[in-house]
């Protein structure tokens, strides 16, 4: 997995985990 594919992955995976915080 290059950086950039990496940081995308944070990136969405923080945004499942803002969403069911949110939810």
């Amino acid at each position: 997995m290059t950086i950039k594919n990496n940081e995308l992955w944070l990136k969405i995976s923080n945004n499942q985990l803002n969403g069911r915080l949110a939810c």
